[in-house]
């Protein structure tokens, strides 16, 4: 593991136990949402060992407002448990008009699988591999929201973990790392087909 970078080690069934038991009493702690587990992303090191987890977020206040989440944990040295150090939206489900419809599901159905093969069929550069479905927006015809993990075709690999934005009527795509800041993160990988 590299110092400040993430090291993406994507697992649907299992996470460090400092991060499972921080994941267990998450909805015993918290107060006006729930959290659903979809993967474990990854770690870095930095004053301690972040660790990355994304979740489906369910507020209380209203069970149609469903979120995917970033849930970032942080173990320091000594420590035995993780503690939440932060939740960053990945995906909001924004109301009823023009808003996402937010449904992760790590079984990607039929449909949405079939959208990722237009979008991706000949794409070279970087290979990219769907963790799961999040969900559509109606915009322009349908926008299709998965996560990703991205990686570069190198001797040494980079990894990443991407939101990926497929519309299939303008042919477009749009990648954007869920690790980075939106500031640093403008620019993201996008292309037509």
């Amino acid at each position: 593991m590299n110092f400040g970078n993430w090291d993406v080690n994507v697992s649907f069934d299992s996470m460090p136990q400092p991060v499972a038991t921080a994941m267990a009493g998450i909805n015993d702690t918290m107060i006006g949402a729930e959290y659903d587990f979809i993967t474990y992303l990854g770690s870095q090191t930095v004053n301690g060992t972040n660790y990355a987890v994304l979740a489906k977020q369910v507020l209380t206040t209203g069970r149609d407002t469903q979120n995917v989440v970033l849930l970032k944990f942080n173990q320091k040295p000594g420590d035995i448990n993780a503690n939440l150090v932060g939740i960053e939206h990945v995906l909001d489900s924004g109301g009823p008009l023009g808003g996402a419809e937010v449904n992760p599901q790590t079984d990607i159905p039929t449909t949405a699988q079939q959208v990722w093969l237009n979008a991706f069929e000949g794409y070279v550069g970087v290979k990219v591999k769907p963790l799961a479905f999040l969900g559509t927006q109606i915009v322009n015809g349908l926008n299709h929201f998965y996560i990703a993990e991205i990686s570069t075709v190198t001797a040494d690999p980079k990894k990443d973990i991407v939101l990926v934005v497929i519309n299939p009527v303008s042919k477009s795509c749009t990648m954007t790392s869920v690790f980075e800041t939106k500031a640093s993160n403008a620019l993201g990988y996008a292309f037509t087909w």
